[in-house]
């Protein structure tokens, strides 16, 4: 069946020599996300996009129209034209777009096509959804296509104006017929974008938390006889955990920006990887190393441990409750079962089994949005007020924090529901343990940007993208 349908969407690709220089160079190590397209997999493309978006950086100021339908348009006519498509097998692959040029002329299938225009659309600072599908006629229960639309109200994100669609798997700007689909809102994040090489764009630069976190002892050319770590160590660390708080960041903001019911879940996968981060770092540091220069590498891992936990339960935790009504709990967890991997391809980094003991950790019972008129929720970004605040004795002021806080990820106009509710519509938070999908019901047809030419295409019905 996938063989029938990659000939049957065979394009002849352009060679794109001219972006060769301008996409980093991988090694291209697929992401094995297992069968079927799930709320877990949609979230990982999330992130994957969040992590990867700088690799497009040098391409998407190219493709950047002066109005916003011509942009997608041409974002959409690069996908189709640069990238052969191919359709996933059993095994559902997931690319960074480095990956994905790597591999065009193999061909990459819609989910690696949707982390590309998502990538591009962030660097363009352009708001827009992942959307995944449930097509009619195929399969009709599972989620079977994914790509990206584009809001033509830009200043709201809303889709009630009309959106452009951005489907690399075809040639036309159409959007499929659907029983069923569910949004995922994608927005720009301003957090440690110096992590990924680029230094000197918004918000943080790896060097500049270095510097926080070094005070009192030297990160710089840590190497002796004997030690065990050394600040390259460090370096292998620091370059896995900053990408992964700053995208934990981004989740939270992106399901409030949604709507989602994976408010309180983000959350407390939040509250737990910070808790147990400083747990595993301070009990790391605390071991008899003999090494001065490994003594040092480990204290700034402590210091990161630390670092982070202070951001999480200060800066972010008083941004929830300028917004939330929230009650917390307690959990048991290990310490060392936290989510990012430490150790990178290289075996560079800090062995995560080693100190394995339980920790309590705080998690939320409860999450209400608070029943403001006309609220307005900005997103929570790591500022260098911020920054520089959670390593010390003061800590940070909420009212000075939100100064340095600008982007509108949402706003609520009605009363909130209480968090057991199911609640829908403008003004609710739901925050149970199922996504609340949006079903549409009126015979497949599209909706196009200003509101007109809503017609049918059910013509355009793919069921090929997840296996």
């Amino acid at each position: 069946m996938s063989s029938e349908l990659d000939l049957l969407l065979y394009r002849p690709i352009k060679d794109g020599k001219r972006y060769d220089a301008l996409i980093p160079k991988v090694k291209c190590e697929s992401t094995d996300l297992g069968k079927g397209m799930t709320d877990y997999s949609v979230e990982k493309m999330a992130e994957w996009v969040q992590q990867y978006t700088w690799q497009m950086q040098k391409v998407a100021p190219l493709l950047k129209k002066s109005a916003l339908q011509d942009t997608c348009h041409t974002i959409h006519n690069w996908c189709y034209d640069h990238f052969q498509y191919a359709a996933d097998t059993d095994d559902q692959l997931l690319r960074s777009p480095a990956c994905s040029w790597a591999q065009r002329y193999d061909g990459i299938d819609c989910k690696s096509y949707s982390i590309i225009a998502s990538a591009i659309l962030l660097n363009l600072d352009i708001k827009h959804y992942i959307r995944r599908i449930k097509q009619p006629g195929f399969s009709p229960d599972l989620w079977t296509h994914v790509y990206v639309v584009v809001p033509n109200d830009q200043s709201t994100g809303n889709l009630d104006n009309g959106y452009y669609v951005v489907d690399g798997t075809i040639q036309e700007d159409d959007e499929p017929m659907y029983n069923e689909k569910s949004d995922l809102y994608m927005m720009q994040h301003y957090g440690l974008n110096g992590v990924y090489g680029q230094e000197g764009l918004n918000g943080i630069s790896f060097s500049s938390i270095k510097d926080i976190l070094s005070k009192g002892f030297s990160l710089k050319n840590l190497s002796c006889i004997g030690g065990s770590t050394t600040s390259a160590d460090f370096d292998a660390v620091f370059a896995i955990i900053a990408p992964y708080f700053d995208m934990a960041f981004a989740s939270v903001n992106s399901a409030v920006a949604g709507n989602s019911s994976q408010v309180m879940a983000q959350v407390n996968k939040l509250f737990t990887n910070a808790a147990q981060i400083k747990d595993h770092a301070a009990n790391t540091a605390a071991y008899h190393w003999k090494s001065a220069c490994t003594k040092d590498a480990l204290n700034a891992y402590k210091a990161m441990g630390e670092y982070y936990f202070n951001i999480v339960n200060g800066a972010f935790k008083g941004w929830l409750e300028t917004y939330f009504l929230a009650s917390y709990g307690a959990a048991t967890v290990v310490n060392n079962t936290f989510e990012p991997l430490l150790r990178n391809a290289a075996g560079k980094g800090f062995d995560k089994k080693q100190f394995a003991r339980n920790v309590q950790v705080q998690v939320l019972k409860s999450l209400v949005l608070k029943s403001t008129p006309n609220m307005k929720v900005v997103a929570f970004e790591l500022t260098p007020y911020v920054a520089e605040k959670s390593t010390t004795s003061n800590g940070v002021n909420i009212l000075e924090m939100f100064k340095g806080l600008q982007t509108v990820v949402a706003s609520f106009n009605t009363p909130a529901s209480t968090s057991n509710g199911s609640g829908s519509g403008t003004g609710t938070i739901p925050t149970g343990s199922d996504v609340k999908e949006d079903i549409l019901d009126n015979g497949g047809k599209k909706t196009t940007a200003g509101g007109g030419h809503s017609r049918y295409c059910n013509r355009h019905c793919r069921p090929w993208c997840i296996g």
